[in-house]
Formats: C-alpha cells, structure tokens, sequence
C-alpha cells in the first residue's frame, strides 16, 4: 500500500472499550477477556501505528519539562490541528483515528481555517492517556510516573523526528524505519520466525486477518468462524468470540424491548409467538428493540448461541443459562425478570427500568436510553488498522 493512500477497511461498529459505559448486562467482561487474548495489550482505541512514534517523539520533547504531561497534550493537540487542515477537503473518514482532529474542524471552520492559539483546550481524553498503556507493554515506555522512553522508544523517537516532514503533517506519512520499527514492537518482524508471550498472539490473530478478503468487516470475520469445528487457536477464540455476539445480542435485543414497552406481559407474549415459529437468525449487525421483527431476532440469535453449546466453549454460564430459561424451557416472563435482575446488577447505581408488578418502570430520562444493539469487534478493527500502517500484508 503506498503511503498517504486511504485505509483499506471502514470498520465503525463500536469496540467492547467504548460499549462499556452502555454495557445494560454486563456484557463486556468476558468479550474483553477474548479480546486480550486475540489482541493483547492493545485497545478499541490505539488504532494507528504511527501515534506509538509520534507519543515517543512527543515524550522525547518534553523529556526536560517540568509538567510533561500537559506539554506532550499540547503537542498532539498540535498534531490535531495540522491533520484537520490536511484533510479539510476531504471526506470525514479519511484518515481515521485522529484524537481532537473532530473538535480541531469544527473549530476552524467556525473561524475561517484560523488555528486557535490554545489547541489543547478543544479536547481532555488525550491520545497519550490512551497509547501509554499499551506504549509501556510494548516496551516503548518504562513504568515511571514520569514518561521515559526505553532505548526502543528512543530509536522510534528518533525515526519520526527524521520523518516529519512538511506541515501540515499527517499520520498517514509513516517512514519505512518507523514501519521497522514498530514491526519489531509489536511483533510482527517476520525476521523473528517464532515471538512469544503476547508478541505471538498478535502475530497469529493478523495472520488469520490477513488470509480474509479484502472487503471482510470485523462481523465477517466474526461470522466466517460460526462452525463448531475451528482450526487453530485463533480460529477457536474468534469462534468463542461469535457465540458470544449471538448471545450479547439476543440477551440485550430483549432488555431494549422492554426499554420500548410499559408492561412486560406485552413483550413476553410477542416473545411467547416467536418461540412457536422458525425464525431465521440475523447477521451480527445493529437491531433494534423497537423493529416489529425484534421478538423474532432475540429467538433466533438465543437458538443460534445455545447450539452451539457455549458452557463447552467456557463461556459465562449465567448467560447461557439466561439464554436457556427462553429458548429451551420456553418461560418468557421468567426470562425477561431475570434479564431486569442481570441489569440491576450490571448498573447497581443506575438502573434504568424497574419492574412493579407487570408494569415496567423507567428511572431515566427515556431519550437517554438506547434502543439498538450492535455487535463488539474484539479490537480487530483497531488492529486491522495499525496492520496496514505498518504495511503488514506488503511484507
């Protein structure tokens, strides 16, 4: 891929990290656990390769300054405002993953593509707060309060500070000594014929990524490992990864219906028919608990899990055995006020609906709510990304 050019894949479902602060079951814990395994020491979030160069060389800079911190934001803010002007005659994805890049646009755009002198102030979540975690696994940073490069980091710091090149600068223009390098980080050298620890996970799960088509979204990949039979450990976690979007979504397909309903007799009788028909499973994909198909869809995605026989698969039993109270034993009412239980537990000090009697009861304001479900990507997104920055499939 030459460099400069636009991203093979658009993936944009969202990522376990960012569904979190959503999460009304509780759903989240055991679809990171798989994506530390298929993904380690990476995050939904560190999605673009040259970000670990530029924060290196971002450290480097302010190695000598009494608040680093506030300087390496004020750095990357910097960065923001060269990536917005850019690509200011540009579509909104193209070159993706750029923290404070949205607010630095429509900052200029309000004042006439004038910089503001304080680009920090557009945004607080930094890049550096979110690629210093995996910066240090990585082996880029040492574990000090203070940001300090290790000698890899330091050799990465200086390739960017080589590379920079012309303003407006751009993440996009990665050198070949930055690709080397971060190759090496992330164990992806294919020098090293046998990585270890963390370093081979990552190698296997790219390989797999690399032997899709070029059009695959991350539920492609998903879906491509629904057989019982996966071959190889990756194939096995991406396969445990699906039965656990079937009953994610199945599980949290029926706790938005009840978002949309005020009894829950009325959504545990449109379940009770849906249980007397054949319905096809969905493709992972955003569904709504308001569509009329919805009944329908929890039925299917539950049916299509609990074949699957998650409990061998090591999957949370709690869940499976939710998805079994509807699908195998048929007790819709019972299913739905265990489902209400699991989110009074999920969000102790904020549910969002009670039950009293038949009636449901909401306890927040109702345009907050979300009514749609989609399915997590387990950061192979993200890691997909960082794989053609570095021009992995190239090598």
């Amino acid at each position: 891929m030459a460099q400069g050019s636009d991203i093979r894949l658009r993936w944009v479902l969202p990522d376990p990290s960012r569904e979190r602060a959503v999460d009304a079951l509780g759903m989240s814990v055991q679809a990171d656990r798989l994506a530390e395994r298929l993904v380690p020491q990476l995050s939904g979030t560190t999605n673009r390769a040259r970000y670990l160069s530029f924060l290196c060389w971002a450290v480097k800079q302010t190695s000598t300054i009494k608040k680093p911190i506030t300087a390496i934001h004020r750095l990357e803010a910097q960065l923001a405002i060269e990536e917005a002007m850019r690509h200011r005659d540009r579509p909104a994805d193209d070159c993706l993953g750029i923290v404070g890049r949205g607010n630095a646009t429509r900052y200029m755009l309000k004042h006439g593509w004038r910089a503001p002198a304080h680009p920090e102030r557009l945004y607080k979540s930094t890049a550096f707060a979110a690629y210093r975690p995996a910066m240090r696994a990585l082996g880029l940073l040492t574990r000090t309060r203070r940001p300090e490069l290790t000698p890899a980091g330091r050799a990465l710091a200086a390739a960017y500070g080589a590379a920079r090149g012309k303003k407006p600068r751009c993440l996009q223009d990665i050198s070949r000594t930055e690709q080397g390098l971060l190759k090496q980080a992330l164990g992806l050298d294919l020098r090293v014929k046998a990585p270890v620890g963390a370093a081979a996970l990552r190698r296997a799960t790219a390989d797999r990524l690399g032997a899709m088509d070029q059009n695959a979204t991350a539920t492609d990949v998903l879906e491509r490992h629904a057989g019982s039979h996966p071959r190889g450990d990756v194939a096995q976690l991406l396969h445990r990864a699906y039965v656990w979007e079937l009953l994610s979504l199945g599980l949290g397909l029926a706790f938005t219906m009840l978002l949309c309903a005020e009894r829950r007799s009325t959504v545990a009788s449109k379940l009770r028919r849906a249980l007397g028909r054949h319905p096809r499973c969905p493709t992972l994909g955003s569904l709504s608990g308001e569509a009329p198909e919805a009944a329908e869809n929890v039925v299917a995605l539950l049916r299509a899990a609990v074949k699957r026989r998650p409990v061998d698969l090591g999957l949370e039993r709690s869940a499976v055995d939710l998805a079994h109270t509807l699908v195998t034993h048929k007790r819709p009412v019972e299913f739905l006020d265990k489902i209400v239980q699991r989110h009074a537990a999920a969000k102790p000090d904020g549910p969002w609906i009670m039950l009293a009697g038949d009636a449901i009861k909401p306890l927040v304001l109702a345009k907050t709510l979300v009514t749609t479900v989609r399915p997590r990507t387990y950061r192979l997104d993200a890691f997909e990304q960082i794989l053609w920055d570095v021009e992995y499939f190239d090598s």
